[in-house]
């Protein structure tokens, strides 16, 4: 029987971060659903038979249509299902972290950052959700 691939939803208004993150995570055998607006992201995330199988969501903050935290907020208070969520930022005050984990983002990372880091972070949130399945 052949394993399903993980999924991953990026929500990032920067089409050159999108691709670079969409390269990365294919050629190590996950699915990648992108998005570049607020409200489409919101639209897909919130029916759940689109989430078989996801197991992260990163998210940027700032969106043309909206902030990050609203998507997340909106899809915690509405899905029934948990997905791990990572913010990826330029705005990453003291504050502004605070907010994204207070909204319940697993994790926060600031931009610029190292791809390295963010990749190994993805990795590390899967095998913790294998390891409780």
């Amino acid at each position: 029987m052949e394993e399903k691939k993980r999924k991953i939803i990026i929500v990032d208004d920067d089409e050159f971060l999108l691709q670079l993150l969409v390269n990365e995570f294919t050629q190590l055998g996950f699915d990648v659903q992108t998005f570049t607006v607020g409200k489409d992201a919101l639209t897909f995330i919130l029916k759940e038979e689109n989430l078989k199988g996801v197991f992260l969501m990163i998210l940027d903050r700032l969106l043309p249509d909206m902030d990050g935290i609203d998507i997340l907020r909106e899809f915690v208070a509405k899905s029934k299902v948990k997905i791990p969520t990572l913010f990826l930022s330029v705005l990453h005050s003291e504050a502004d972290i605070l907010a994204g984990l207070q909204t319940g983002a697993t994790d926060y990372i600031g931009k610029p950052f190292s791809l390295y880091q963010l990749v190994k972070k993805a990795l590390n949130l899967l095998e913790r959700q294998q390891t409780k399945a």
